[in-house]
């Protein structure tokens, strides 16, 4: 049913949070080598993150710490989204930010998101299921919907 309205290939295999180790880089790479260990998020139009082997852009790619396994390692992508456009400093030294997190602050990801900017002194308004805004509210946002 979707077919017409977007505009990728398909059979589109889902999800754009992935976490593996480099088989291959293009030669215009810089940051990685095959071997490392990386956590990536895929283009949302294209998907890919059920694949087995996934082509990811550098600049969406992190470097995955030794002790961090393959699957935490695909969390790691909602840090990335707070320390690169937005700034986050974690260790709470940058200028304070305002940081929402929308629709799901008590799921899988949101929870990470929550606290992780609170880390980074950020004022952190989140939007959940009025079942779960205690939950939100232990975890550190500073206003919930």
């Amino acid at each position: 049913m979707l077919r017409p309205l977007l505009p990728t290939k398909f059979p589109f295999i889902p999800t754009i949070d992935v976490g593996g180790e480099v088989v291959e880089v293009g030669s215009n790479v810089k940051s990685f080598k095959a071997g490392d260990k990386v956590a990536a998020m895929l283009n949302i139009l294209n998907g890919g993150g059920l694949a087995e082997y996934v082509v990811a852009n550098e600049s969406l790619t992190v470097p995955r710490p030794a002790e961090v396994s393959a699957a935490e390692g695909a969390s790691l992508t909602t840090l990335q989204a707070l320390v690169n456009p937005a700034e986050v400093k974690l260790d709470g030294t940058g200028p304070r930010k305002s940081i929402l997190v929308t629709a799901a602050a008590s799921g899988g990801v949101g929870h990470y998101a929550v606290q992780l900017a609170k880390l980074g002194n950020a004022h952190v308004t989140a939007t959940c299921g009025t079942r779960n805004i205690d939950f939100v509210k232990n975890l550190g946002a500073d206003d919930h919907f």
